[in-house]
């Protein structure tokens, strides 16, 4: 059997570091340009050098055409990445109040 750990930060494409996003939009668009009616728009690879601005976009419009295409092609939605969402902090789960950071005067 095989077990894959559970991750417990955003990583590839959910990932907050532009370089490691970077990578995986690249390679996302790379497969879903082999999908029929890939927007040509998209066809130029991202740069290397490429601003978070301009993945981001990239980023949008692959899902948008992922989003669409797979629904077309099976007739519903698909199950899509989300994001590990912060843990929640264990004062505001436990209704503590912290006042050790508070100066008494």
């Amino acid at each position: 059997m095989c077990v894959e750990r559970f991750s417990i930060k955003n990583e590839g494409m959910a990932s907050h570091e532009s370089q490691e996003k970077h990578h995986y939009i690249e390679t996302f668009c790379v497969i879903l340009s082999a999908w029929p009616a890939f927007p040509v728009d998209l066809e130029a690879s991202l740069l290397p050098s490429a601003v978070a601005t301009r993945v981001w976009v990239v980023e949008k419009q692959l899902a948008r055409f992922y989003t669409q295409s797979f629904f077309d092609s099976f007739g519903r939605l698909p199950i899509i990445p989300h994001l590990i969402p912060n843990p929640p902090l264990l004062s505001s789960v436990l209704g503590v109040v912290d006042f050790s950071s508070v100066l008494l005067t």
